[in-house]
């Protein structure tokens, strides 16, 4: 238990990291006790839904919109980080190329 906890929690830092460095716009929540991962995505989009499903169709990554935990959700998302690193870090990757790719879709309008 304790092996796991420790993995977890490398792998919150790592995506937190990930996040701050290379997807302007986003920021992750800041948090201790959960493997799922609070992102704020107001700096690029104030609709989690429509974002989700940009990111399915674009890239494949499936992840949850805030708002289905209701309105204060909405504007987060939440990524699961209980997996294996490889796993993550491609999730990561995806998260970063649906996002440049979904601001790149807005600035065309």
């Amino acid at each position: 238990l304790d092996a796991l906890r420790e993995y977890l929690f490398e792998n919150r830092e790592l995506a937190e990291k990930f996040i701050a460095e290379n997807i302007p716009g986003l920021s992750a929540v800041h948090g201790e006790a959960t493997y799922l991962l609070w992102v704020d995505i107001s700096g690029i989009c104030a609709e989690s839904k429509e974002f989700v499903k940009f990111l399915r169709q674009k890239t494949g990554l499936i992840i949850s919109a805030g708002s289905v935990y209701g309105k204060s959700g909405e504007g987060f998302i939440r990524v699961n980080i209980a997996c294996p690193r490889s796993m993550l870090e491609d999730g990561l990757d995806r998260l970063k190329q649906g996002a440049k790719a979904y601001q790149y879709r807005k600035d065309l309008r």
